[in-house]
């Protein structure tokens, strides 16, 4: 017996040989369909932007900054707080600033869903507070955007607050 092999014993091919092509190009195309349904799913992904006049608004930001900067200082704190068991959100202005002059608009922004944002007028009382109810809401984290005037002082504070 000869251990040399002859041209005819190396064209013999064994079917593990032959399914190589196959397997390559089945792996090709389940790479392409996963790609594709990757893209598929992303496309169905909603975009929500902070607000519709995004890009006009970021161009104002500075603007807010002043405004935060000024709502910060000791004349013009406000104290938002989130009551817990009534999940009742309480915000004291300053008694230094008469309730009647306080003006402005209360925003509860919901990141994850625009169409949750819920918008309140300033409606102070003599104390200088009011109470918004929010056990309505869905639970989860809300940003307290508070747009006020005192007097001639346009202000601005923010708070985050998680509702249970």
């Amino acid at each position: 017996m000869s251990n040399t092999m002859t041209n005819s014993d190396k064209s013999e091919k064994t079917p593990k040989d032959r399914t190589w092509g196959i397997g390559i190009a089945v792996l090709y195309t389940a790479f392409v369909l996963a790609m594709l349904g990757l893209v598929f799913l992303a496309s169905l992904e909603r975009f929500d932007l902070v607000d519709k006049n995004y890009y006009e608004d970021g161009i104002k930001y500075q603007e807010r900054i002043d405004q935060m900067k000024l709502a910060n200082s000791a004349p013009y704190k406000l104290d938002i707080s989130l009551k817990k068991p009534a999940q009742q959100l309480e915000l004291t202005f300053p008694a230094a600033i008469p309730s009647d002059s306080i003006s402005g608009k209360i925003v509860l922004f919901r990141a994850s869903n625009a169409a949750l944002d819920r918008n309140w007028d300033i409606t102070a009382d003599d104390q200088g507070k009011q109470q918004l109810d929010l056990s309505t809401l869905r639970h989860g984290s809300w940003k307290v955007m508070v747009y006020w005037k005192a007097g001639a002082a346009d202000l601005y504070t923010e708070k985050t607050v998680f509702i249970d």
